[in-house]
Order: structure tokens, then C-alpha cells, then sequence
């Protein structure tokens, strides 16, 4: 927290998310309803977390990091009565409630002059809490999708669909946690719930590290070494900071405990996957998932068979770069364009489908991504080998078409990102008059470094032909969306 750490144990947690659940029942927050919070990853998002599923009703997370716009249209669209909020939102807060009269109260969290306090509303609520009984299929979370066309689209998580999601998040080839592990939740509870985080290391008994909104890589560090953490989560921009931190001060942190850094939300590079197993011996783990289904689908181990801790290095590092197996009862498939199922031979590259109990909970089943069967289309290309393992090639809409040939901006991504000078690198297309489309490198370089265009077309013409090289090289910061992933669209935009 800002004014220092705060540790709880579990029986405390489950305290406090009881009295809480009393609390919003008390105040007419039950099944049927939805609360909504503004808060970073602390104890009281934990309860809330917690506390409203218990209670019957759907907490919505909204992402403090959307437009003022946008913000205001998810806490309309989910329907929230009640808002929780950071006393640092609170001159947000006051605008975002002079247009939302429907939200009957606002509760902040920490000082400040508006709203009620987050203390005395709970504090007011009995001790112990009844739980009202709560069919299986009853929402339980309401999430939104980063909006790529229009306003975030609405994805409901079910007490179900949560549960089977939790289980398989809790197995040993996943994230591999147990009651012994120490978990950082770097990703935050307003996307998908920290990836479900929090309700595995609460089942399991996990210690759980929350680091409010200090999340910068020393920060983070320095979680690390102080909490003895053993798993970290987060996406390929938070640990590519981590590890442009640790070559400026390499002897700085020793992060002596950690084993697992699972990495989400975008694809992580060989030098990246190198780094934490030779200067920490910890295995980062490649993640694919999406908010539609809860979210994780696939974690990347990098020996989860006999077979493959049986692997060369070289055979090993092509293990660690995909995306891996599904998580139990999430079926993934590819298919052409015709919707014919393409061959499991590691070659074949199509359309990502999937479906089972986790996809979207059972709702939306009309969205124009549904296929026939139960089967949701993804967005991603990918391909699948025959060990039942899954490669993202690219997102569909960040294929670039030149000419008549498609080029991955994913696979130019990783081998600019090797390149020591690089901290960060997005590929995107530029608008050609002759070709279509062309691919751009935009680049925030390592401290100190410089980086020109031919330097890199000649280094990336060792393994790529001439016309995927790209066409320019734009030297600049990235910019991100609201949970932290590169936003390519905005730098599409900025180059049409």
C-alpha cells in the first residue's frame, strides 16, 4: 500500500469477505446485482473479489486505465448500484457520478471528502454472513474486453465456469501452485480477475502478493527479493522492464526464490525465456488466453512429459516459445477459412477455435464469433503440433498482407526483441500504394543504446527473406492499452 505494507492471513481474509458479503447484502446487492469496483490489486479489491459472489451477486472490476467514456459505459452497461473506489479517483469520480445517477452509492477506499467510507460501510455489516443459495450458472464477474472497434464488449464469468476455470489454473503443468508457493499478482484484478490468480492461490493456500499500483520493474524486484516470491504474473511488457532493469543493475536483486514467471497477453522472445533461466533458474512459462474464456487457455511449460525433459537444449527452447497444451476441458482446434479442421503437424496454420465450460460461461452465445458446435472463434492464427501443443502465429488483424503473401508481425516481434539494444518492439503495417501493406518496426530502445534500419534489415535478412524485412524503423514510446498490452492500433493509426 502507499503508506506501507499490510499483511493478513487467509482466516482473516475470509473474515473480512464474509462481513463484507453481509455489507453489500445489507445494502440490496444480492443475486441479480453487480458491484462495481475502482481499485488497484489490495485488500479490499481481494474481499470484493470474494465477498460478492458470496453474497449472489457479479462483481465488475472496471479498468481505471479506459477513457473517461468508455468508463462511464461499462459501469451502465454492467448495471453497478454500488462503485468502490481508490481516494486517488476520487476527482474521477466525482465527474463519473454527476453522469451516472443511477449508481446509488460510492465508496471510497483510503481519505478523502466524497463518497462514504469503504471502513464504516463495512465495519457497520454483522460479523458473520449467511449465504444465500446460488444456482451454479448465476454470474458471478462481469468483464470487459479492451475495445478494438466501438466500446469494450461485455463477457460474463459464471460461479461454474469460474470453478472449472480455477481448478485446471491450480494443476501441477500449469502454473504448477501449491499452498508453499508465494504468488505475485502483478497482472491486475481489473483484468479478468488477475487471470483467476486470486481464487487459485485461495483454494490452494497460497500466500498472495498484492502490489497496489506499484508495479514498475524496480518495484517489483524489489517484491520479489523483500516477499521471497516463488510465481510471478504479468504480460511480456512488464517482464521485458523487469529484465532491461536487472541488465542496468545485475547485481542489485537476487530473487533467490522465484521459479515460475508466467507471461500472458502477448508472446515472450528467446532472450527473454534465457534470461530468467540463466540469471535466476526460473522457468517462464508462455500463457495464451483471452477474457472470453475466463481467461487462461494454455499454458506453456516448458517439460511436462518425459519426452520433452528429455529434449536437447535447442529442441527445448522450441518447447519453451509455444503456447502450449489447453487447460483440461478447453478444447482448441484450427480451421481454414471454410471452416475445414486443418492437420496437428506444426506446419498447418488457421483459425484458433475453441469451446468448453470456460468459454464466455455459457452466455452470448449469439455473438457473431460463434460457429456451429458450441465452437468460438478467437481471433488468433496458430497452429497445433502433434503433442497437442499450440503456436500463435499472430492475431489475425495484426497480419500484415504484402502483395499477395502474408507476413507475421509475431515472428518479426520476437527476433527484433532478441536484439540486445531493444527494450520493446511492436510490428505493425503501414498502408502501401503498391504493396497493400508494409511492415513498420516501432522500437523503445535499451538505455544507452541506438539502434538504425539498416542494422536491422541486415541482421533480420540472416533468417528472413528480403521483402518480410521491414520497411522502416520507428524509434519511439509504445504506447498501451488499458491492461498494459501494446496497443497496435493506435500505432496503425498513427501511420495511416
Amino acid at each position: 500500500m502507499p503508506d506501507g505494507p499490510r499483511r493478513r492471513c487467509w482466516p482473516e481474509v475470509l473474515a473480512a469477505a464474509e462481513r463484507t458479503a453481509a455489507a453489500l447484502a445489507d445494502a440490496g446487492i444480492g443475486r441479480g446485482r453487480s458491484v462495481g469496483t475502482l481499485l488497484w490489486n489490495e485488500h479490499a479489491h481481494l474481499d470484493l473479489a470474494l465477498a460478492a459472489p458470496m453474497a449472489g451477486a457479479a462483481l465488475h472490476p472496471a479498468n481505471p486505465r479506459l477513457s473517461d467514456a468508455d468508463l462511464e459505459w461499462t459501469i451502465r452497461a454492467a448495471g453497478d448500484r454500488i462503485v468502490v473506489f481508490d481516494a486517488e479517483f476520487e476527482t474521477r469520480v466525482r465527474d463519473l457520478a454527476a453522469r451516472l445517477p443511477e449508481v446509488e452509492r460510492w465508496i471510497r477506499v483510503g481519505d478523502g471528502t466524497f463518497g462514504e467510507s469503504w471502513a464504516a460501510f463495512v465495519e457497520g455489516a454483522p460479523s458473520s454472513f449467511d449465504a444465500p443459495s446460488i444456482d451454479e450458472n448465476d454470474p458471478m464477474a462481469i468483464c470487459f474486453t479492451s475495445g478494438t472497434t466501438g466500446h469494450p464488449k461485455e463477457v460474463v464469468y459464471t460461479h461454474r465456469s469460474s470453478y472449472v476455470h480455477t481448478l485446471g489454473l491450480a494443476l501441477t503443468d500449469t502454473m504448477h501452485l501449491s499452498g508453499t508457493d508465494t504468488a505475485l499478482a502483478v497482472v491486475p484484478i481489473f483484468h479478468a480477475i488477475s487471470w483467476g490468480l486470486p481464487y487459485a492461490a485461495a483454494m490452494l493456500g497460497s500466500r498472495l502478493v498484492l502490489p497496489h499500483r506499484r508495479t514498475a520493474p524496480e518495484d517489483l524486484l524489489d517484491l520479489i527479493d523483500s516477499e521471497s516470491v516463488t510465481v510471478a504474473v504479468g504480460v511480456p511488457v512488464v517482464w521485458a522492464g523487469v529484465m532491461q532493469a536487472v541488465l542496468r543493475d545485475p547485481r542489485r536483486w537476487r530473487c533467490r526464490h522465484l521459479r515460475r514467471v508466467v507471461c500472458g497477453g502477448g508472446a515472450p522472445n528467446l532472450e527473454m525465456i534465457e534470461f530468467f533461466r540463466v540469471k535466476f533458474g526460473a522457468e517462464l512459462i508462455h500463457s495464451w488466453g483471452m477474457t472470453e474464456i475466463n481467461p487462461v487457455g494454455t499454458m506453456g511449460r516448458h517439460a511436462a512429459t518425459p519426452e520433452e525433459a528429455a529434449l536437447e537444449p535447442v529442441e527445448a527452447q522450441a518447447i519453451a516459445l509455444k503456447a502450449g497444451r489447453p487447460l483440461p476441458m478447453l478444447e482448441v482446434e484450427i480451421v481454414d477459412e471454410a471452416g475445414s479442421v486443418l492437420p496437428h503437424d506444426d506446419e498447418a496454420a488457421g483459425s484458433l477455435v475453441v469451446r468448453g465450460p470456460t468459454v464466455r460461461g455459457g452466455f452470448a452465445a449469439d455473438d457473431p464469433e460463434s460457429l456451429p458446435g458450441g465452437w468460438m472463434r478467437t481471433g488468433d492464427v496458430a497452429s497445433i503440433d502433434d503433442r497437442g501443443r499450440v503456436t500463435i502465429r499472430d492475431r489475425e488483424k495484426d497480419l500484415i498482407r504484402s502483395g499477395s503473401e502474408w507476413i507475421s508481425s509475431l515472428a518479426l516481434e520476437r527476433l527484433i526483441g532478441a536484439m540486445p539494444e531493444v527494450a520493446l518492439v511492436a510490428v505493425v503495417a503501414r498502408p502501401d500504394p503498391k504493396w497493400e501493406e508494409r511492415p513498420v518496426a516501432v522500437v523503445e530502445l535499451a538505455r544507452g543504446a541506438s539502434l538504425d534500419l539498416e542494422t536491422l534489415r541486415t541482421r533480420l535478412a540472416a533468417t528472413l527473406p528480403k521483402w518480410q524485412l521491414p520497411d522502416d524503423l520507428l524509434v519511439r514510446e509504445i504506447p498501451l492499452t488499458g491492461t498494459g498490452k501494446m496497443d497496435k492500433r493506435a500505432l496503425r493509426e498513427s501511420l495511416a
